[in-house]
């Protein structure tokens, strides 16, 4: 039997969520961005799994998929996270 892959699945599995401007998995409405980043960080799907515990992980695939067909977009997207983040992280020095 061959394995499934996230573009065997009729059922969209990136949406693009009206509210965030941002594309999401649509078991849950993470932001790919947010899933690529950790991705980027963590190494692995399997320690996707263990951070993002609820959902499948097709979607996880998905993402990932998603993010190396919209390269600029998710990296732009995680840009601006990273220049907020460093933003607060100056204004506010002792906080996470």
């Amino acid at each position: 039997m061959p394995s499934m892959s996230a573009s065997s699945i009729t059922e969209p599995l990136v949406i693009h969520h009206p509210n965030r401007n941002a594309a999401c998995v649509a078991h849950g409405n993470v932001s790919v961005w947010e899933i690529v980043r950790e991705w980027r960080r963590l190494g692995s799907i399997e320690a996707l799994r263990q951070l993002f515990p609820r959902l499948p992980e097709a979607d996880l695939a998905a993402a990932i998929g998603y993010a190396k067909d919209h390269p600029a977009e998710i990296d732009a997207q995680i840009d601006d996270y990273e220049q907020a983040l460093a933003r607060r992280r100056a204004e506010y020095p002792f906080s996470r």
